[in-house]
């Protein structure tokens, strides 16, 4: 049967809330991390985890921001992206912590996990990727500032982090 629900976790002491979709009566089901575009977690975030569910995966929407920051205008999204976008490091611990979250996901397959996000969701995998840290399948759409030189590194580093998670 599949589950859902709010998953509230820290990262360093700052609270987030993360959003998780499961199916607790079945075999274990590969894992997607799921990194929302400037808006952060909400309404849309969660109906895309539970379209994964009902896709045969578990999925995790990870919240950079933290819990209750959910910016609603352009003004408020550009602000509260580029606290991240201008410090990869710290983008890069939450986006771990993230995937941290996801592994707790009941029945979730670790050899079986990849990444997913559009816009500044897409900066966040590619930063995934580019950290190392991890090596699952990832996948970026469109990541928010990418010039030629990202996008010739995201697609390198998706060649080679797809074909590792197949080995």
């Amino acid at each position: 049967m599949l589950r859902s629900g709010v998953v509230e976790y820290k990262h360093n002491g700052y609270e987030c809330e993360g959003f998780a979709v499961w199916d607790d009566a079945s075999a274990k089901r590969p894992g997607i991390l799921v990194f929302p575009e400037w808006v952060g977690v909400g309404e849309y975030t969660h109906k895309r985890a539970q379209m994964l569910g009902d896709l045969g995966f578990n999925a995790f929407v990870v919240d950079v921001y933290g819990k209750g920051i959910r910016p609603n205008t352009p003004e408020t999204c550009e602000a509260e992206m580029m606290k991240y976008a201008t410090n990869r490091p710290l983008l890069r611990q939450r986006a771990r912590c993230g995937l941290d979250q996801l592994r707790k996901v009941p029945n979730t397959d670790l050899s079986k996990m990849a990444a997913i996000g559009y816009c500044f969701g897409g900066l966040a995998v590619l930063e995934m990727a580019r950290d190392r840290a991890e090596r699952p399948g990832w996948c970026c759409q469109l990541p928010w500032g990418a010039g030629d030189a990202d996008a010739t590194q995201a697609r390198r580093l998706s060649r080679q982090n797809l074909g590792a998670a197949r080995s």
